[in-house]
């Protein structure tokens, strides 16, 4: 999936162009959903899936998973929601963008131009997301052992004498930070 074109539909931080022409497709057929509002602990992993589809009465009816065509994203999702569907007894689905194509055929509009009003949309946050509200990040803070281990990786890079660490000290004589 192309991360770049993430951003706001709904009140939901979608985080594809795919996951926005899935939940387009949901509301076009008035299908009850919401997106990524559970997790589930499938022993070897937390997972959280993408869309959680509800029946009239707000029963979870079953989870879809987007991923992009990458072949190992597509197993590695497929062998997750499997573990879902047996620990707990939801059923899953795996949609891509071949299954996509699919859905679309039968839309009265086509799923390269929902894709091209998503990277259009003053909602994504393709070469808009460094701050602000469109950063997905925006208004989230930090545990103290997320910012520990932060602490420490950072100073890992400066004591090594690698290519990061020439980049982290190029970006600060940008800034004006340091000379």
């Amino acid at each position: 999936m192309n991360r770049g074109y993430a951003g706001y539909y709904k009140g939901f931080f979608l985080r594809s162009s795919y996951e926005y022409a899935y939940a387009l497709y949901l509301d076009y057929h008035k299908i009850r959903w919401k997106y990524e509002t559970k997790s589930y602990d499938i022993g070897y992993k937390t997972y959280k899936p993408d869309f959680f589809i509800f029946d009239e009465s707000g029963s979870l009816l079953e989870i879809i998973e987007m991923k992009s065509r990458n072949i190992d994203a597509k197993k590695n999702a497929r062998q997750a929601l499997e573990k879902i569907n047996t620990l707990f007894g939801i059923k899953c689905e795996l949609v891509s963008y071949e299954e996509l194509l699919k859905i679309y055929k039968v839309m009265p509009f086509s799923l390269n131009s929902v894709i091209t009003q998503w990277i259009n949309s003053e909602n994504t946050t393709i070469n808009k997301s460094l701050s602000g509200k469109l950063n997905g990040h925006y208004n989230l803070k930090h545990t103290p052992i997320a910012k520990k281990k932060i602490g420490e990786h950072t100073k890992r890079l400066w004591n090594t004498n690698n290519e990061v660490k020439g980049r982290m000290l190029e970006g600060l004589r940008k800034s004006g930070l340091t000379q």
